[in-house]
């Protein structure tokens, strides 16, 4: 059976907005990656920093906090379209909380909200924000890795929002 009109707007929504989620949170970590190699360069060898043709460091975090304040909220709400069609999707059984992505995209999150209050709030910024970019963005490289694994993620919600028999049919 194919799967409703609504169902299918939802989806394109959700990987929609997760798409432009991950390449604005994909952004902030080069940026982050760079904000640290400068430093670390200029730590040995100040002249050889200007070699390397990068922004200074402040253009740099202001940066990786505008990508992160543009990819936050669309990867978040993205994850709750994505959280909303698995739950209902199988139709009552189980968990989606229990599945990895969903679980590694939270706790990816939550490193970002935490980014986001230390930035906002208390007026933590370069070396520490560039650090829990990183550590935000591996956390959702794990989750997405995790797609379509041992029935998974992907694999999981797609079928089971497709299907009214649930994840075992295939796409």
């Amino acid at each position: 059976e194919a799967p409703s009109r609504n169902a299918a707007i939802g989806t394109f929504v959700h990987i929609g907005l997760a798409l432009v989620g991950l390449a604005a949170l994909t952004f902030a970590a080069g940026v982050a990656f760079f904000y640290l190699r400068q430093i670390r360069i200029m730590k040995r060898d100040p002249r050889h920093a200007l070699t390397l043709k990068l922004p200074p460091l402040q253009i740099l975090d202001r940066l990786n906090f505008r990508a992160v304040l543009v990819g936050f909220p669309a990867l978040a709400l993205g994850a709750l379209g994505g959280w909303v069609f698995v739950a209902y999707g199988k139709g009552g059984e189980g968990s989606p909380w229990l599945d990895p992505t969903i679980i590694a995209t939270m706790t990816g999150l939550a490193v970002y909200t935490l980014l986001l209050f230390t930035r906002t709030f208390l007026g933590w910024y370069g070396r520490r924000i560039a650090w829990m970019t990183l550590a935000g963005f591996l956390l959702l490289v794990v989750g997405f890795a995790t797609l379509g694994a041992a029935g998974a993620g992907l694999a999981f919600g797609a079928a089971a929002c497709s299907s009214p028999t649930g994840p075992d049919h295939t796409l």
